[in-house]
């Protein structure tokens, strides 16, 4: 096979060489097969790792990555997944490089679909699944995490950042608290401290593989800043994947060099006169109210109880 255009999962418009990427790393959710439908986001994969930031390189994965505290952590949750056997790797004789060693060659070996994780050891229940991945614009993927950090969550004045910051510091306060009262071996309030917070929430149930390796670099020592903003940042992306009714998924359009924009304009046309539209019906309905006020943006709720 030669090279080939990826697909955005944002905008469905082809990614072509040397286009700014974001590659993300999917692993198969242990919602699959549950039922027909589709309800959340991550129904049918959950992302494994952080956000990676790189050119595309014509051939399914990204060059020039970023080696930043995203890069570090996802890293890190595939080697020590690999260490528990939550995964399984298995390179053919043709293909190289035979282990993960550093970043380029983890997204080199997740792309080709060498890793595989095993439902005996994980979370996820049903049949085994090899590690999946998309990709996104860089442009695209920065526009829509800018716009959602321009809201303000329900009921505050604060962002869904800040709101994600307060639960960081809750949560660190509640392990500190309870590692004081039982020594570092001792039982930990993961569970009930998640259903509290909901970024801590995202990154310790299925909604996320790994999670609990990225939560456990939270709690330890000083806060790794840049860590927390990737965190973050993915947690506020994956709200705004709601709202856009798509859901983690890898998708199609590989083997192909096909750069058809021309449907993608004509669905963008439709799309900006439905907003007009549905912006004047309200308006029309509601006219005492703020004339700036924009009911086609969602509301945010930030799920602290």
């Amino acid at each position: 096979m030669g090279c080939w255009n990826e697909t955005c999962l944002l905008t469905n418009m082809p990614i072509c060489h040397g286009d700014p990427s974001v590659f993300m790393i999917l692993a198969q959710s242990m919602y699959r097969g549950a039922d027909h439908h589709i309800y959340n986001v991550h129904d049918v994969y959950v992302p494994a790792g952080l956000p990676l930031f790189g050119i595309y390189d014509d051939y399914g994965t990204i060059e020039e990555v970023e080696k930043n505290a995203a890069a570090e952590a996802t890293l890190g949750v595939f080697k020590e997944a690999l260490k528990t056997k939550h995964l399984k790797l298995a390179v053919p004789d043709h293909d190289k490089p035979k282990r993960i060693t550093g970043i380029d060659s983890l997204i080199h070996i997740s792309e080709r679909g060498y890793l595989e994780q095993d439902a005996k050891e994980s979370f996820v229940r049903g049949p085994n699944g090899a590690i999946g991945y998309v990709h996104m614009h860089r442009e695209a993927y920065d526009t829509v995490i800018k716009e959602m950090l321009s809201r303000k969550t329900y009921n505050t004045s604060r962002n869904l950042k800040a709101e994600a910051l307060l639960d960081v510091k809750d949560y660190r306060k509640e392990i500190a608290k309870q590692i004081k009262l039982h020594g570092e071996d001792g039982p930990l309030l993961h569970l009930s401290l998640s259903d509290n917070l909901g970024f801590i929430r995202f990154f310790r149930t299925g909604d996320f593989f790994g999670g609990m390796y990225l939560l456990d670099q939270l709690r330890e020592g000083a806060l790794k800043k840049d860590l927390v903003d990737a965190m973050i940042e993915l947690y506020v992306f994956s709200a705004a994947l709601g709202y856009l009714r798509k859901f983690w998924s890898p998708q199609c359009g590989c083997g192909s060099q096909c750069r058809e924009t021309k449907l993608h304009d004509i669905l963008a046309q439709f799309t900006r006169a439905q907003w007009q539209k549905d912006l004047k019906e309200y308006h029309e309905e509601n006219i005492e109210e703020d004339p700036n006020f924009d009911p086609t943006a969602e509301t945010i709720f930030s799920y602290r109880r």
